[in-house]
């Protein structure tokens, strides 16, 4: 509906009274800003252009339309128009009606801060207790290492894409070390699929990659791979109660997970998830408390689709090239 509007745009909503007062905004939004927004009304609020808020609305070049879309000049002249809306919206009655409606509190209020559908890195951050500058730079990509020169979410994006691309089951013994070249023959053809960039590929380390491939853990993926039961970049949704995220919420009230799985495979009839995490942490030990409720939500998903038990929750960290049990 607001893509319709020709030349103005008129929207309500209902916010304290305070958030009107202090919304002006000065300079770009921050991140950590936005993380406070619980309504749209506060999205629209921080874009304020006016200098002070008196309760009083000015109406300027207004245009009646009939339900046709046509003018109804023929009824009533604009300038009319114009001055009866003034006197209608800057009079003290309706200026004590705008103020009273302002100060409305919804009989709902605890349900607040619930949510329909988020996402398992929200969930994350929240479970994390970060300061909110420290979540900003979280989502900025400043707390990613900066492997070679690449800035921190363009490695990070490069690294699991590139592990999404690996084709395990082409590498023919499932004991011998892969070497660069066989990583650098694969990314090649990736390259002229169309499916990875030259720049995507000069972002990460090959070492790490190969060193990742070679370990005990990358030699079950292949043979994961070689049995058909090796899966990456999986999607899912999950429902859970409301409850779970907020005591507050009300027992009736459900909530939807949003996520996607960076790799799991069967062994054994039993799920093994991996998750790959490239942040620059003082040690490994620091990505447990910063993902383990995320690989939660992996786990709980994965459990209810496949009905079968997720038997390790793994991280491997690239830069430390090391793999984590949770």
């Amino acid at each position: 509906a607001m893509t319709r509007a020709k030349e103005k745009l008129i929207m309500t909503a209902v916010s304290g009274e305070e958030k009107i007062m202090n919304s002006k905004s000065a300079g770009p939004i921050s991140f950590a800003r936005k993380k406070g927004y619980n309504s749209f009304m506060d999205i629209l609020l921080s874009c304020r252009l006016e200098d002070d808020w008196n309760g009083s609305i000015e109406v300027k070049n207004v245009k009646l339309i009939d339900i046709m879309g046509e003018e109804v000049n023929d009824i009533l002249r604009l300038e009319d128009t114009e001055r009866e809306l003034k006197l209608l919206v800057n009079s003290p009655v309706r200026e004590k009606n705008i103020i009273n409606n302002i100060r409305h509190e919804y009989a709902h209020s605890e349900l607040e801060g619930l949510v329909t559908k988020t996402s398992v890195s929200e969930l994350k951050m929240a479970a994390m207790h970060l300061p909110e500058v420290e979540r900003e730079d979280m989502q900025t990509g400043r707390m990613i290492p900066q492997f070679e020169n690449g800035k921190g979410a363009e490695v990070g994006s490069a690294y699991h894409r590139i592990m999404e691309l690996i084709d395990y089951r082409k590498i023919t013994d499932d004991c011998a070390d892969v070497d660069i070249k066989c990583l650098d023959d694969q990314m090649s053809q990736r390259i002229l699929e169309g499916k990875l960039s030259d720049k995507e590929y000069s972002l990460v380390d090959k070492s790490k990659i190969i060193r990742f491939i070679n370990s005990d853990i990358g030699k079950r993926i292949r043979r994961a791979a070689y049995n058909n039961n090796l899966y990456r970049e999986q999607p899912f949704v999950l429902g859970i109660a409301a409850k779970r995220l907020n005591d507050s919420f009300p027992d009736n009230e459900n909530v939807l997970i949003q996520g996607i799985i960076d790799l799991f495979f069967i062994e054994d009839g039993k799920i093994i998830l991996l998750d790959y995490k490239t942040d620059n942490v003082a040690q490994a030990e620091d990505l447990i408390s910063r993902y383990h409720t995320q690989l939660d939500y992996y786990e709980e998903s994965l459990q209810r689709i496949n009905n079968m038990p997720v038997s390790e929750k793994l991280i491997y960290s690239f830069k430390f090239d090391t793999l984590i049990k949770l």
